[in-house]
């Protein structure tokens, strides 16, 4: 059963995101680190950005950044990531998604945030309850 404890809905990007993940598949390739580390322009940047993960299953972070408007998340489109899956992403240390979830094809869970002016130290942990693996990354955001 889906488990979300930060007081807001996920978003199952495979359901309802679809546009978004389209853009962000498009504009993955010509984005570079560099812009998305800034986030300070007003303009979208949407990127799915690989994690290391200690299994090897291909799998990303979510990142969209406009101004101080965020969308963070975490998917997979590898059958090696189906099964259950805990995601956790930290804005500065406190929680921004808590969020357990069953994953089968092509999946990805998301949430909004709006960040106050400053440093953003943006962590993504995701652990599969299944095979142990753990995926990481982190991303640093100023506003």
């Amino acid at each position: 059963m889906d488990e979300c404890t930060n007081g807001e809905e996920p978003t199952h990007m495979s359901r309802i995101r679809k546009p978004a993940l389209a853009i962000a598949i498009a504009t993955a390739a010509a984005a570079s680190l560099t812009g998305l580390a800034a986030g300070t322009a007003q303009a979208k940047s949407v990127s799915l950005l690989p994690t290391s993960c200690t299994q090897g299953t291909a799998a990303h972070m979510v990142y969209l950044s406009s101004g101080s408007k965020v969308t963070l998340g975490f998917g997979s489109s590898s059958t090696a990531s189906y099964g259950t899956w805990h995601i956790v992403i930290t804005d500065n240390g406190a929680v921004a998604l808590d969020y357990t979830t069953v994953a089968s094809t092509n999946w990805s869970v998301s949430t909004n945030r709006t960040l106050a002016k400053g440093t953003h130290v943006l962590a993504l942990n995701a652990e599969s309850l299944t095979t142990g693996e753990v995926c990481t990354l982190t991303v640093t955001n100023k506003v």
